[in-house]
């Protein structure tokens, strides 16, 4: 027995084992793969919250380094430039509160201007208080800088008279170098930037995960993370760092710019951050220190990554080297008894052959073949019997049978009672009494089939599929008996009844859906549409034809439909949409949402399903919102259309005058004969010339109050001399100053004076509505203009001294436009609800309140800039931020 027992359970043992161990392996492998993709995760949040504060502390450096001011001083650096300077970084110091010192050194490393901000309040240092850095190592670096380049020194404490600075205070200087219009170097621009706001944000971008994340010099000493005493550990001459407490991770982190390493510390993930990113660098230069985001996975954790893995695969081991041996027992055993009844048959035979020795040789035969039936009867999976039609009872089942309906040869026959459909299930009796009726029918060794519900002996109802053929005949012909096989179907059944159930509710959904559905084939063809479609189109389902996908569809989306089609078939996304139109029956327009998704092989062949979502009241909302939006602007323009009136009338009243005095001219020359052909050619055309500016006039502001169609590339610079010819004639009229200022090649155009002939051939371009952009521009000028005439009405401001500049820059990546007044700023209440449709600060009758909201929505919403508003100085300052189009 214990032969048998370990010849079937010994490979199975084997191969339990092999599997276990290939499922731990390839579970713990996904374990590591899964946390080191968190990982990377984790690290890409904190890096990007980093790198997001990092550009917009370069950007601030660009910005103030193209300060009119700072400009201003480098070519003339005196008294009255370098307080115009101070007054501009304070004010920015106060605005941006992250900056413990701003400073302008000359190309010797002495201070020229230096603002202080102590967490409260920006102030300047006094001239006798300025010191001399020529010796530091982050003028010597800044200075040595190519033009347009920025420096990023390293991250440390802040050190004052030699020690460094209590509470700890992270720091991080961030400059540039400055040169005038002659490209001639004149010292550096240097930001002292408060980096405690960064590790902060590093820390608290962070995501909760397995690894710890640590933030690196470039040496290797901790920044951010580790132990109390391993932080800033550098900063007070001690040796702890990353580099020497895992120096062959180290080695790998320091080389590579992202990635992931291993030994047995554990496992690295990381990344680099560079102080100055390249998406703002001007040089090819990296003038930067770079950061290493770690994140360190330790062995006993990734050990116990696998635990779970070990102990679900070992207990599913375990049960199946347990199932295996009670099979194999019970193998062992039921072979056991096949020989033990094997040696009684034998003996029986010997017993029976040894009786029965002058038997007929056929006879011995007979019962020997007997013999071999009914054991192979025994061993078959199916259960087999005989039923005498004659008596009405079975006369022998096989133990199989028995297995199957829990019935032995006497309860059966008990249960059925003399008729075998009472053990039918009622609903399959009728198919059972035809079944019986056609076995009687059929030729000799003929069989037929049935698959029906039989009621076992413990009361329930299992499937059973049957297999009858006559067995015997009576001396009448009739059949006496019959012989039949029965397999237990009751599993297959039920998956074969969840599947028509499964198709039928799919069914019910294909047809009663609320969408559209089609389904597919591979060339675009459409096999199947339900009902839902046909309607929405219109059409009457028993009359609708569908033939391919683009069947109905608008012409102008046939193409782009094809060329997702045709990209998903060559191995692109599965799943994709498409917002199109279809011709209704009646001829309209239908807008819908259409999905395809991709589906299994059937075969060779892929199929798809279509789902249509109709989405014309969305579509309509949209196009409403674009309408209102238009009718916005229109009526910003016509609130503005007061002023411009104003303009008109100043502009056409000289030229009206003029053309007055020459036909006066013209009838006093008459009156004294004098008038002669040279004089009165003289007269026209001068009065033709004052008419001709009329008619420019004119045209100016027809162009003005007539809505861009579309985007387009156009000049900014030329846009804003447009807008400010416009209203400079009633600027003038106030006694206003108005100016524009354009940075170019580090030179300043200016420009006071705005006739035609008099341009600045400067071309920043970016892409948006021109007409759109001239009314924001006239929107901040007229705002400013009625600041300060409030300012001069309650004797706040003399007449004369009111100015309006505008101010134009551009970098590699956008164009600024900044408009600056001395008309008293705002209120923080007012500026809180500045941009807020209808909203006004001036007196009932001046103003309808959304002239700013349209402003910021062109910006903002059609041009894809910002519009900010901010005090500055005696006045308001409003910057538009544009990107560059080339």
């Amino acid at each position: 027995m214990l032969i048998s027992f370990f010849r079937f359970y010994l490979p199975f043992l084997a191969l339990v084992i092999a599997g276990a161990l290939y499922a731990y392996h390839g579970e713990q492998t996904r374990e590591v793969d899964r946390v080191v993709a968190e990982e990377r995760v984790r690290l890409d949040s904190a890096t990007a919250a980093l790198e997001r504060e990092l550009i917009e502390v370069a950007r601030d450096v660009q910005a103030l380094a193209r300060l009119v001011s700072l400009q201003d001083a480098l070519e003339n650096p005196s008294a009255a430039t370098r307080d115009r300077l101070a007054q501009d970084l304070l004010g920015f110091a106060a605005n941006k509160t992250i900056y413990e010192q701003l400073r302008w050194l000359d190309e010797t490393g002495r201070e020229v201007v230096r603002i202080d901000f102590d967490g409260q309040q920006a102030h300047r240092v006094a001239d006798s208080d300025l010191q001399h850095k020529g010796g530091r190592y982050y003028f010597s670096e800044a200075m040595a800088l190519p033009q347009g380049a920025l420096y990023a020194s390293p991250l440390d404490l802040n050190v004052e008279h030699h020690r460094v600075e209590r509470p700890d205070t992270p720091m991080i200087r961030i400059g540039a170098p400055l040169f005038n219009a002659r490209g001639e170097r004149r010292g550096i621009l240097l930001l002292n930037y408060r980096a405690q706001r960064l590790l902060d944000q590093f820390t608290a971008r962070t995501p909760p995960g397995l690894g710890a994340v640590a933030l690196l010099n470039r040496p290797g000493y901790w920044l951010q993370g580790g132990t109390q005493e391993q932080a800033w550990a550098f900063m007070f001459g001690r040796e702890e760092s990353f580099g020497r407490s895992f120096p062959a991770a180290w080695r790998r982190i320091a080389a590579e710019q992202d990635g992931m390493t291993s030994d047995p510390n554990g496992l690295f993930v990381f990344r680099t951050i560079h102080p100055i990113p390249a998406r703002v660098l001007n040089s090819t230069r990296d003038a930067s220190y770079p950061w290493k985001a770690v994140s360190h996975i330790t062995p006993q954790q990734i050990a116990g990554l696998g635990r779970h893995a070990r102990d679900k695969i070992g207990f599913a081991t375990l049960l199946l080297l347990l199932i295996g041996a009670l099979g194999s027992a019970l193998y062992a055993l039921a072979w056991r008894r096949h020989e033990r009844s094997h040696a009684q048959l034998q003996q029986a035979y010997a017993k029976l052959s040894q009786s029965h020795r002058d038997a007929q040789a056929k006879q011995v035969a007979l019962s020997a073949l007997e013999l071999r039936i009914t054991q192979l009867a025994n061993s078959s999976l199916n259960g087999h019997y005989i039923y005498d039609f004659t008596v009405g009872a079975f006369t022998y089942i096989n133990s199989r049978y028995s297995e199957i309906t829990g019935y032995d040869l006497d309860a059966l026959n008990i249960a059925s009672d003399g008729n075998p459909l009472e053990l039918i299930h009622p609903d399959e009796r009728d198919g059972a009494r035809a079944h019986l009726a056609e076995v009687r029918s059929l030729p000799p060794h003929t069989a037929c089939e049935l698959r029906f519900r039989l009621r076992h002996a413990l009361g329930d109802w299992i499937w059973c599929h049957v297999r009858d053929a006559v067995l015997e005949y009576a001396a009448d012909g009739r059949p006496s008996s019959m012989v039949g096989s029965l397999l237990e179907v009751t599993e297959s059944m039920r998956s074969e009844l969840a599947l028509r159930a499964s198709l039928a509710r799919f069914q019910a959904i294909f047809d009663n859906s609320g969408l559209g559905i089609l389904v597919i084939d591979w060339e675009g063809r459409v096999v199947e549409h339900n009902t839902r479609f046909a309607t929405m189109l219109g059409y009457a389902p028993q009359s609708f034809a569908c033939e391919t996908i683009d069947s109905h569809t608008h012409p102008q989306d046939v193409t782009a439909q094809a060329a997702l089609f045709a990209q998903a078939r060559r191995g692109g996304e599965d799943v994709f949409s498409l917002r199109k139109r279809y011709i209704c029956a009646d001829g309209q327009i239908l807008w819908c949402l259409f999905y395809i998704s991709l589906i299994g092989l059937t075969g060779q062949e892929r199929n798809a399903i279509g789902i249509v979502q109709d989405i014309s009241n969305e579509v309509a909302l949209e196009e409403e919102k674009q309408r209102q939006s238009q009718i916005l602007i229109q009526q910003s323009k016509m609130a503005a259309m007061g002023e411009m009136i104003g303009a008109i009338a100043h502009q056409w009243r000289q030229p009206l005058t003029a053309v007055g005095m020459a036909l006066f001219n013209i009838r006093d020359a008459y009156a004294f004969d004098e008038l002669t052909e040279g004089y009165l050619e003289q007269q026209v055309e001068s009065a033709q010339g004052q008419i001709t500016q009329m008619s420019q006039t004119i045209d100016d502001f027809r162009n003005f109050f007539a809505p861009s169609k579309a985007s387009q590339i156009f000049c900014v610079v030329k846009a804003a001399q447009h807008a400010l010819a416009i209203v400079h004639p009633q600027l003038h009229n106030h006694d206003l100053n108005l100016a524009l200022r354009v940075g170019h090649n580090g030179r300043i155009e200016t420009l006071t004076e705005f006739a035609r002939e008099q341009t600045l051939d400067i071309s920043y371009t970016v892409q948006g509505y021109p007409n759109e952009f001239i009314h924001v521009v006239l929107n901040l000028v007229i705002n400013a203009k009625d600041a300060i005439m409030e300012r001069i009405e309650r004797r706040q401001l003399e007449p004369g001294e009111g100015a309006i500049t505008l101010t134009i820059s551009a970098s590699p990546i956008e164009v600024a436009v900044v408009a600056t007044d001395n008309g008293g700023g705002l209120d923080d209440a007012i500026m809180a609800r500045l941009f807020e449709p209808y909203f006004t600060n001036k007196v009932e009758g001046k103003g309808a309140g959304i002239g700013l909201y349209m402003s910021k929505m062109i910006i903002e919403q059609s041009m894809g800039g910002t519009l900010m508003a901010a005090n500055h100085g005696p006045g308001a300052e409003f910057t538009i931020r544009l990107p560059r189009a080339e």
